[in-house]
């Protein structure tokens, strides 16, 4: 997963994973792209959170429970 697609600014979502997944971290200014915090790419596993904010172009991580 990397990206989620477009959105209105300030909308935020929280996924909730509940088989593994790796999380890609995306490019600024490319529309729907998820940046996460370190800009590092993240396996979440089961029943892990993240949380996102869009900036009106991309996503931004604002939280995550890493299980």
């Amino acid at each position: 997963l990397g990206n989620i697609g477009p959105a209105w600014a300030g909308r935020r979502i929280t996924l909730w994973f509940r088989t593994p997944i790796t999380v890609y971290n995306g490019t600024p200014n490319f529309p729907g792209d998820i940046l996460l915090q370190g800009s590092t790419s993240t396996t979440f596993g089961n029943n892990s959170t993240l949380s996102l904010i869009h900036t009106g172009v991309t996503w931004l991580e604002t939280s995550r429970s890493l299980r």
